[in-house]
């Protein structure tokens, strides 16, 4: 799967729902997307209904567990992402995910080069990456794997605006 392309997600991939297996040496290389250049495991935006306010009567809405198998001898490799996830993009109820002898490489993205997880749509899954091989692409400003922060907590009130080179009170992230 090479060369494609993706308004959204998942320029050569995009999976919402039950289960993905992708392996056995398939290859995923120089395709791009907003999120998840080669793979996006997502539900996406459009089929997401937030409330600001939700009512204590509203029914349970029950969603789909994702599991996926990215492996043996898999090779995601120069995708791009212009926002997260240069190779894999994962934004999904899951409870388990499986990555293990593949190769992530030259992948870019503004964050999560490699690999970006939204980590509370699944706060309770494992995602363990086995004999796992991530290398950086061309910006390595950016780490090949990453996840969102789950809270923020300042001591003080921070400046409604900030410049780099200005230091600002003590802070702390919380990653689940």
């Amino acid at each position: 799967l090479d060369d494609n392309v993706a308004r959204d997600m998942g320029g050569g991939i995009m999976h919402s729902g039950g289960r993905l297996r992708v392996t056995t040496g398939v290859s995923l290389r120089g395709n791009s997307a907003m999120d998840g250049g080669a793979v996006a495991i997502a539900v996406p935006p459009s089929s997401i209904t937030t409330s600001s306010s939700p009512s204590p009567h509203a029914p349970a809405v029950e969603t789909e567990a994702t599991d996926f198998d990215i492996s043996d001898n898999v090779t995601l490799a120069n995708n791009l992402a212009t926002r997260r996830g240069g190779s894999l993009y994962i934004s999904a109820s899951m409870s388990r995910g499986n990555l293990a002898d593949i190769t992530i490489r030259n992948s870019t993205a503004a964050a999560g080069t490699g690999i970006y997880w939204i980590r509370a749509a699944s706060p309770h899954a494992s995602l363990e990456c086995r004999d796992c091989s991530l290398t950086d692409g061309d910006d390595n400003h950016h780490e090949s794997r990453a996840t969102e922060a789950l809270s923020l907590s300042f001591d003080v009130a921070i400046p409604s605006e900030l410049q780099s080179g200005v230091t600002i009170p003590m802070f702390t992230v919380t990653l689940v």
